[in-house]
């Protein structure tokens, strides 16, 4: 008995798994932003601007993490992380992870300020700090 022929073989190209870039990888963080700023414009202005907002960008890795001075900014890009992900993905090439922390304001720098506005107030309308609490 002779073996049945071999049928040709199709060519797979077998694609290699993804390795995100480390920190060295990636360009530096000053030519990186306004990139991915840009890529977000081009797809969701409201997106962008959220992230303008941010105060501090740090790179760690595949990981950018974004700091705002309120926890508004940061609830919404967090919320908007995955798609954030996808966009960069789809129009740079990047596969990068969005974090976000809010600044933690000093409790005591905070007070020193407000206690400087009653003053302020007080001295203007000449007025008295009438103390409610119980």
């Amino acid at each position: 008995m002779t073996p049945p022929p071999l049928e040709e073989e199709e060519n797979y190209i077998e694609e290699a798994p993804f390795v995100p870039p480390t920190a060295s990888e990636l360009p530096p963080l000053d030519e990186l932003k306004p990139k991915i700023l840009k890529a977000l414009r081009d797809e969701r202005h409201s997106l962008a601007a959220a992230m303008e907002k941010s105060g501090n960008w740090s790179v760690e890795g595949s990981v950018i993490t974004l700091s705002f001075n309120s926890p508004f900014e940061s609830t919404f890009i967090e919320k908007e992380s995955r798609e954030i992900e996808n966009m960069l993905k789809k129009s740079l090439g990047l596969n990068l992870q969005i974090k976000t922390v809010v600044k933690q304001i000093k409790k005591e720098a905070l007070k020193e300020n407000v206690d400087d506005q009653v003053k302020l107030v007080q001295n203007i309308f000449r007025g008295t700090l009438i103390n409610r609490s119980k």
